[in-house]
């Protein structure tokens, strides 16, 4: 029996996101609240990354990656059975969901900047396809007064609008006035903390300024189907830890199996 309806994905494959409530059992949302908390506020020893971006207009926001090599809470997290299963189930079936990585964007109250709208695909063009699909765990109340995740239904099926961004502080919507002609709708996902939205690689979003009284928290893990090939010539940066060699399936200790949890990495 499939852990999704039918209904849900069908909505997921037409619009390409879903919000599901309550996914985060209690005990494992108190974990991974406090561990996610203790590597913002500095136990990030082992993380890939934690970059800072100050705004014009003195707004701010954090973004760190890997943060479960950080903390062990958040590394047994990753394996969270429900999690992978629903992931498995959106990128139609495939038999291993392997972590691409995790992150999160951090909002401090009233200083928590906007992200400009985007497709996450634009940034991993090095990966074969744009199959991917994102789980933004909510760990605090996310609206639209704390700067919550917008997205714009149906955009996964425009493909990839490179060519598109622009990344100053005046440019928040780039992509949306470049293409008005698909009249872009943006739709908020209002998450209670244990809710989950998922989104596709393609599928634009974005959020803006947090200026509610709390910090808004939200855990992300990006997730890649078993079928996803490097592609060397497309990947500029080279960091993402990719160790296999170009037109090979994505592999490695970097990119653990999360779901079935018997499988070997």
């Amino acid at each position: 029996m499939s852990i999704l309806s039918v209904e849900q994905i069908n909505f997921f494959e037409a619009n390409g996101y879903l919000v599901l409530r309550n996914v985060i059992e209690p005990e494992w949302f108190d974990t991974l609240r406090e561990a996610v908390l203790r590597v913002i506020e500095g136990a990030d020893t082992g993380i890939r990354s934690r970059t800072t971006v100050t705004r014009k207009n003195g707004l701010l926001t954090t973004q760190l990656q890997q943060l479960h090599l950080a903390d062990p809470r958040i590394g047994d997290f990753i394996f969270h059975p429900k999690l992978g299963a629903i992931a498995a189930a959106l990128m139609r079936n495939t038999p291993e969901v392997r972590l691409w990585h995790d992150q999160i964007v951090h909002k401090p109250r009233r200083v928590g900047g906007q992200v400009a709208f985007h497709q996450d695909y634009f940034y991993w063009r090095h990966l074969s396809a744009p199959d991917m699909v994102s789980a933004w765990c909510a760990l605090s109340r996310s609206d639209e007064q704390s700067g919550c995740l917008y997205v714009v239904p149906g955009s996964h099926r425009w493909g990839l609008l490179e060519n598109r961004y622009r990344h100053e502080d005046s440019e928040l919507e780039f992509i949306l006035t470049s293409c008005a002609d698909r009249n872009p709708r943006k739709v908020p996902l209002v998450l209670e903390p244990t809710d989950v939205s998922f989104h596709h690689a393609l599928t634009i979003h974005g959020s803006y300024q947090n200026e509610s009284d709390h910090d808004r928290l939200g855990y992300v893990l990006h997730y890649l189907p078993s079928h996803i090939r490097y592609v060397e010539e497309v990947d500029v940066l080279k960091q993402d830890g990719v160790t296999v060699q170009d037109g090979e399936l994505i592999r490695g200790k970097n990119f653990q199996v999360v779901w079935p949890l018997h499988s070997a990495n």
